[in-house]
């Protein structure tokens, strides 16, 4: 519903009607809108931008297009074309994933581009859960600059000092998933995970997550039940299941079990934002200023939530070319165009698992979901079946990912509106692997 007084737009979508509106920026300023509840508009903050005087890098991929002078020879296009073609033109796989878009990168190179019908190599898209690999690298930024270390306790305004003390939360356990925060990362109705990315929390996403305790008490939780349960009888629903993951999991300490959440990351961006002591005009623009604009891309867009928080735990677009370009900074070891953006050991720290295999254990919930493990800096390393074990991506809800393959130098994108969400496991795995055995290792 498009209210032209308010300047507002209320929408629902997938089936689930949420009380949430958009309001558009005017300022120039990578900021596509604000994300919030009807009842806050006009109480909202937005976000200004400063731009920094740097310049937009130009950067156009090189394409090494089957047929064309620079095609590779290290690459087997009629297989590589094969191996993506199932996904699309109203095939039984291609139904199944939704498939918006796969671009393939070669040594810097890209060797395979396809978009489902109305979509442009300029549509920006909405890449979920990839948002979340995006905020690990704005910090790695930020660790950078000397504004915070892995070692900084979490202490969103919320939080007395007592209170940050005894939950002993560092930035480091929100990147590796590993608060300890009583979390139902399920997209239904009224969950923790809706509300934060589409409901009431999108007024202030860092205080709703610091609201969520360590323990869950027997009360809180809608699903939860005070008798036993076996989780192997819970697994096929969603009800036994949550009441599983309060059964068996009651206390969880920072450090000591990975649970997959966004309120994660809200924090994160909590922390980020106060390491701007108070700036907020330059917490709005570093995104854009210190990454985005080195990359050459810009069409990187990020939300915020009521209070000028970014909402990048859910809610980034950028192109798929641009996607690409997160994945092939890290291939390059945050390396770009001989400038290092990421610093130093960077990336062999995000592809070092959360916890040792010994100590390694997750929630009932984040097992059953898909969601549990191991998770590294907010990418999941070893992300597919049959695919080389130095692989690592970035994924999001409804089958969006970034696949990194270190040693065959490719990266994969691929953006998708699975109804399921099982296109970034299992069919995402299937086009990783075909589009890897069709490139020359």
């Amino acid at each position: 519903m498009i209210d032209h007084k308010a300047q507002s737009v209320k929408a629902a979508a997938g089936g689930v009607t949420v009380d949430t509106i958009a309001v558009p920026n005017p300022a120039p300023a990578p900021f596509p809108c604000l994300l919030t509840t009807s009842a806050q508009v006009g109480e909202v903050i937005m976000p200004v931008f400063a731009d920094n005087g740097t310049p937009l890098r130009q950067f156009d991929w090189p394409e090494a297009f089957v047929g064309s002078p620079a095609a590779s020879p290290d690459v087997d296009y009629a297989q590589l074309a094969a191996a993506i073609a199932p996904f699309f033109d109203g095939s039984e796989l291609a139904n199944a994933t939704g498939t918006r878009a796969v671009l393939a990168v070669r040594k810097g190179q890209i060797v395979a581009e396809r978009y489902a019908a109305g979509l442009f190599n300029s549509t920006p898209l909405l890449g979920w859960s990839m948002g979340k690999t995006l905020t690990a690298a704005l910090t790695a930024i930020r660790v950078a600059d000397g504004a915070m270390q892995l070692t900084d306790l979490v202490n969103p305004p919320s939080w007395s000092p007592a209170e940050v003390e005894a939950r002993n939360i560092t930035v480091e356990d929100l990147l590796q998933q590993l608060s300890g925060i009583q979390w139902a990362e399920v997209y239904l109705p009224s969950t923790d995970a809706t509300e934060i990315t589409s409901g009431p929390a999108l007024n202030n996403t860092e205080a709703f997550a610091a609201a969520h305790p360590q323990a869950f008490p027997a009360d809180r939780h809608p699903f939860a039940t005070k008798a036993p349960l076996m989780c192997s009888y819970c697994m096929g629903n969603i009800q036994l299941l949550l009441a599983c993951h309060v059964t068996l999991y009651p206390v969880m300490f920072a450090g000591t079990q990975s649970d997959y959440s966004t309120a994660n990351v809200q924090l994160l961006e909590g922390r980020i934002r106060r390491s701007f002591k108070g700036n907020d005009t330059a917490y709005w623009s570093y995104p854009y200023n210190r990454l985005f604009k080195r990359l050459g891309a810009p069409s990187f867009a990020m939300s915020t939530d009521g209070v000028g928080t970014f909402a990048a735990s859910s809610s980034v677009y950028a192109t798929v070319r641009d996607w690409a370009r997160l994945g092939q900074l890290y291939l390059q070891d945050g390396v770009w165009n001989g400038t290092r953006i990421l610093p130093e050991g960077w990336v062999k720290y995000t592809r070092t698992s959360n916890l040792p295999a010994a100590q390694y254990k997750c929630s009932t919930i984040a097992q059953s979901l898909g969601d549990c493990g191991p998770y590294s800096a907010l990418w999941w390393p070893a992300p597919f079946d049959s695919v080389s074990s130095d692989a690592y991506a970035a994924e999001g809800f409804e089958g969006q990912f970034v696949a990194v393959l270190p040693s065959q130098d490719l990266v994969v994108v691929f953006l998708a509106w699975a109804a399921d969400d099982s296109a970034d496991d299992h069919f995402g795995g299937l086009l990783v692997h075909g589009i890897s055995q069709a490139v020359k290792s």
